[in-house]
């Protein structure tokens, strides 16, 4: 069965979050800080989105420009394919992904899933902060031939506890555009993404694998907001289960925040940032 994408349909989920929360306001579980929104159709594998944005949601007439792809694109996205394909997907939106407090941490699914994608990125790659297993990596590259790239932040950073492999998969978003009042994406390199996404999806829907390593955070201040991101320079990391940040340990002081991140996959911290980001998370 094909999916069909018809990004005509995309301005309906360009709306600010409360309106997008009230729209689906029966599929909410939990409170503000704590709330997920879930499509659950009892299906194998779970697509992941945030419904939080840096810039207001907004799309020109085109269609292709405007702000907010990240993460409303992957909202769209997650959307039609659980919608197209019950017997395939389901689905979690979170929220706070951008300011690095992702609601993700706080979701219970109502049954195991075979591995989990995040539709969250800008670009062609993919990337798995460490939370897929070998094999899954060795299978997907193979029959995607998508290359694996770097990141270090979105919302299955902090579901480590749920013990299936998790990626997070470029989505056509310009590079480095996710975060601009000014965005916009590529709709043939999305299309393209999501056909090998279900090439693999299709081979592999009854095979689970089990989460990588984990994730370990690393802080680094970007900007006078004082919102912190993640960055193997600091000497401290933080804890999702205690809330607390712990030393790595590695000679760094834990109580000294190291700047600037020479392996974010993000623009240099600038003017721009400062004024308008609630943060800068890959």
């Amino acid at each position: 069965m094909s999916i069909n994408i018809d990004f005509e349909e995309l301005p309906a989920l360009f709306v600010a979050k409360k309106h997008l929360l009230n729209r689906f306001r029966d599929k909410i579980i939990g409170t503000k800080k704590t709330r997920v929104v879930y499509f659950d159709n009892k299906a194998p594998i779970l697509l992941v989105s945030h419904v939080d944005t840096v810039q207001t949601p907004r799309l020109e007439s085109c269609g292709m420009r405007g702000a907010g792809f990240d993460d409303r694109l992957g909202c769209y996205l997650s959307y039609t394919l659980q919608q197209q394909r019950p017997d395939l997907f389901d689905v979690v939106w979170c929220d706070y992904e951008e300011s690095g407090r992702s609601t993700g941490q706080h979701f219970t699914p109502s049954h195991d899933y075979n591995f989990i994608i995040e539709l969250d990125r800008e670009m062609d790659d993919f990337v798995d902060y460490d939370l897929a297993d070998s094999d899954f990596l060795t299978k997907f590259k193979e029959v995607t031939n998508i290359e694996h790239g770097w990141g270090s932040f979105s919302d299955i950073a902090s579901m480590d506890h749920i013990d299936s492999t998790k990626i997070n998969l470029g989505i056509g978003i310009a590079q480095g555009t996710n975060h601009s009042p000014n965005s916009r994406f590529y709709p043939f390199m999305c299309l393209s993404q999501i056909d090998k996404m279900m090439k693999f999806v299709e081979l592999y829907k009854n095979q689970h694998w089990p989460s990588g390593p984990g994730w370990v955070p690393y802080v680094h201040k970007y900007c006078s907001t004082g919102v912190t991101h993640y960055n193997p320079y600091s000497g401290n990391k933080y804890n999702w289960k205690t809330g607390l940040y712990e030393s790595l340990n590695n000679g760094l002081d834990p109580n000294t925040v190291y700047y600037p991140c020479d392996f974010c996959t993000n623009p240099t911290p600038n003017e721009m940032y400062d004024e308008l980001a609630d943060s800068l998370i890959c």
